[in-house]
């Protein structure tokens, strides 16, 4: 989930879907979730930044 979705949800614009083909991808390439979720997720969505593949 991006950030603005989280912040906005109600006026999401279509980058939020283009982050989520780019999330399933990512999952699909690596095997893992695109942010570290440890602990709440909606404050590892505002406050960690993507995994960049490696």
């Amino acid at each position: 989930m991006p950030p603005q979705q989280v912040l906005n949800f109600k006026y999401a614009q279509p980058k939020v879907d283009i982050w989520a083909v780019a999330a399933c991808l990512y999952n699909m390439l690596t095997g893992c979730f695109p942010r570290n979720f440890t602990g709440d997720p909606f404050l590892a969505v505002l406050q960690n930044e993507p995994i960049p593949i490696s």
